[in-house]
Parts: structure tokens; C-alpha cells; sequence
């Protein structure tokens, strides 16, 4: 059976439901968020490598994409449609690729 990809879409609208200031997809675990002072997880899917890998690339600009090769880390804005605006930082670490997403207006 094919593993069905993990979509951005579907975490960053959780995010703004829930008014979290913090995304933070990682391998191994639950999607989190981090709201009112603490991480709540989110989904109901353990996400992998692989799935972090995808969601990078997703968001990740192609200007962008030669930085997280060379220098294994970028940051850089996200516009979501007309609905928000992000800071993401992306690192692809060799062990566990890490990425940080929260909203142009938090703190």
C-alpha cells in the first residue's frame, strides 16, 4: 500500500484555527503546535523522514532550495494564499530534518 504525501495545507490551517504561534513538524512524531504556552499535537499521523523531506520541498522557494543542499538550512517567508503569511526556517540536517513554521504576526 502507497503512503498517501502529508499536506502543508492541512497543518497550517490547524494552526490558525487553533491561534498557535508555533509549527513544528518532526520526524517520529505527531505534528505540534504551540499555543497558549505549550505544544499540542495535532493529526493523527506519525510523521517520518520522508514526510519532512515533502513538506520542506513544498514550501521551500526554489531560490531557496540550493541553500538547504549546500549550507543543510534556510529561512525565508511563506505566503498562504490570502489567508496568512509565515517565517519558516528549514534545516535538513543529516539525522533529523527540522522545520519551524510560525505566523508573521506572532511575538
Amino acid at each position: 500500500m502507497t503512503k498517501r504525501p502529508f499536506h502543508i495545507d492541512r497543518l497550517l490551517e490547524a494552526m490558525l484555527k487553533s491561534a498557535a504561534t508555533e509549527l513544528r513538524p518532526s520526524a517520529g512524531s505527531l505534528p505540534r503546535t504551540y499555543v497558549n504556552v505549550q505544544f499540542q499535537t495535532i493529526g493523527s499521523r506519525i510523521l517520518d523522514r520522508d514526510d519532512i523531506e515533502q513538506l520542506m520541498r513544498s514550501v521551500t522557494p526554489d531560490a531557496r532550495q540550493l541553500d538547504l543542499r549546500t549550507a543543510e538550512q534556510t529561512w525565508f517567508w511563506f505566503d498562504f494564499g490570502d489567508l496568512a503569511r509565515f517565517y519558516v526556517r528549514a534545516c535538513s540536517w543529516r539525522t533529523d530534518p527540522e522545520l519551524v513554521i510560525r505566523p508573521a504576526t506572532a511575538g
